[in-house]
């Protein structure tokens, strides 16, 4: 009789702790996906590609092929317009040839961008066929 007491207790603080970790640690580790997988909407307007109803601008891109490095580049500045210090962000643009088939992704990525401040980005893309590229195209920015 002592002993089924003592399992049902054991099973009765399993439960609980079961249940403390269902209403409280799940939840918590949801919300944290959540803002770092922080969805983002974007429009181009002006030469300015605004995130997010420009809470995170970029602007004066330029591209260009080094045959030296056999790497195409794209360069340009990410402004922060918020208060609000983000602690990784990576640009993905995709490149086309000259017949606007995508050969790949140029990506630049930041561990840590101040509240309002400015990141000189760039991205590069150095595949076998860099020396194709012909055009990109803004593809996503991820960030938390």
């Amino acid at each position: 009789m002592k002993e089924q007491r003592r399992n049902n207790k054991v099973w009765l603080i399993l439960l609980i702790v079961f249940a403390v970790i269902i209403m409280y640690i799940v939840p918590i580790g949801l919300g944290i996906w959540a803002v770092m997988s922080e969805s983002f909407h974007y429009e181009e307007k002006n030469n300015e590609i605004l995130i997010n109803k420009g809470n995170l601008v970029i602007n004066n891109v330029i591209s260009y092929y080094d045959s030296e490095a056999d790497t195409y580049y794209i360069e340009g500045l990410l402004k922060n317009n918020k208060d609000k210090k983000y602690d990784y962000l990576n640009i993905v643009f995709y490149v086309y040839d000259g017949n606007n088939n995508i050969l790949g992704e140029a990506t630049a990525s930041l561990s840590s961008l101040e509240e309002n401040g400015t990141w000189k980005f760039k991205a590069k893309y150095d595949e076998n066929d860099a020396s194709n590229v012909s055009s990109y195209k803004f593809s996503s920015i991820e960030f938390f």
